[in-house]
């Protein structure tokens, strides 16, 4: 995901595996199977996956790309028709595992990408990093993008991200912007932007950059570095909490991430740290989570039984449905090792939205 994404970004992304563009192309028939997997796998997987999405609309969708796939098809083109189709469902952890293989094939050949980062904020487009060369700076409003207005081009990029709220996918999308706006869009040798600044509008013609450009454009908006967690007191009264995501910070696979032994340590840690503040006569806290892209409550209730003083409800009713089928064979499009890039920043390692596919 360029900034976070692209300063803690771009290339964790990068990292991701994924099948190679160049394999050989699927059959319609085998680029229908898969997408008859995929549509079963959601439909068992999913307490309600028509829940944000009428039911009608996925039937649509599903007999378009099956009529669709008539000729041989890319895994590319597959990858980024499945991912669209799976994020239709609104939910944040229903996604496609790894990103469009056409990405890597597009960077190894040289491939160039917007070198802007922006968040969106009570509906405005604001620009957080740039290139010296691009007439942009921190703080300008991005109006409209190579003609389309804001409303126009964010839904085209966000049809790309599962998520159930606007800001959930606007999250994302700042973490990963230059991936999307390529998905969408598709190379591009400069953007223009209709842009305001200090209440004046004016056009920017913005030329494409290189990955290594890119990226170095995106560090002057890294802002702090709010990986992994910290606890101290910042003043006499004030105490900071920074726990990290909700999962063992330094596991390198899902299973040490949710380990009862690492879950036992970062409870010792929740504990030490409160007992601390107490110590230290804090009347305060800050509890910072920034940047958090969640886990497992485990995680978090040990904090929250420091604070809260009397029973609470967080939900009316709880309800968990068990998968008919939890382990569906991987689609072909999907499939392929890891695929090994040049050596990269090291800032930029595991950054833009990192995909799963939790309910395959």
């Amino acid at each position: 995901m360029l900034r976070a994404i692209l300063t803690a970004g771009l290339a964790g992304f990068l990292a991701t595996s994924s099948a190679s563009a160049n394999e050989p192309a699927l059959q319609p028939h085998q680029a229908r199977e898969d997408l008859s997997a995929l549509y079963t796998g959601l439909q068992q997987a999913h307490y309600d996956l028509y829940a944000q999405t009428p039911r009608a609309v996925f039937h649509q969708r599903f007999a378009e790309l099956n009529e669709a796939y008539d000729a041989p098809v890319s895994r590319a083109r597959l990858h980024r028709d499945f991912q669209r189709f799976t994020a239709l469902a609104g939910h944040a952890h229903a996604r496609i595992e790894g990103l469009n293989p056409g990405f890597f094939d597009y960077l190894d050949a040289g491939g160039r990408l917007l070198p802007v980062s922006f968040e969106v904020r009570a509906g405005e487009v604001v620009v957080t990093g740039a290139s010296e060369a691009s007439g942009l700076a921190p703080g300008d409003r991005i109006l409209s993008l190579n003609g389309q207005p804001n409303a126009v081009w964010l839904a085209r990029l966000t049809r790309h991200i599962p998520a159930e709220t606007p800001e959930l996918a606007y999250s994302q999308l700042s973490q990963g912007a230059p991936y999307f706006i390529w998905l969408e869009f598709g190379a591009q040798d400069r953007f223009t932007l209709q842009v305001q600044r200090n209440g004046r509008r004016r056009e920017v013609v913005v030329e494409a950059a290189g990955y290594e450009d890119t990226i170095s454009a995106m560090g002057a908006a890294s802002g702090p570095d709010l990986s992994g967690r910290d606890a101290r007191m910042l003043s006499e009264e004030i105490a900071y909490l920074r726990p990290g995501r909700f999962s063992n910070t330094a596991a390198e696979t899902q299973a040490e991430a949710y380990a009862p032994q690492s879950l036992a340590e970062h409870v010792a840690w929740v504990d030490e740290s409160f007992e601390t503040f107490i110590e230290a006569g804090a009347t305060s806290l800050i509890l910072d989570l920034r940047n958090n892209p969640g886990g497992s409550n485990a995680w978090s209730d040990p904090i929250v039984a420091w604070f809260a003083d009397r029973p609470f409800q967080f939900a009316s009713s709880f309800r968990v449905r068990v998968s008919e089928r939890p382990s569906p064979p991987t689609p072909r499009a999907l499939k392929g090792g890891p695929r090994k890039r040049p050596a990269s920043p090291a800032s930029l390692r595991g950054s833009m939205p990192t995909a799963r596919s939790e309910t395959w």
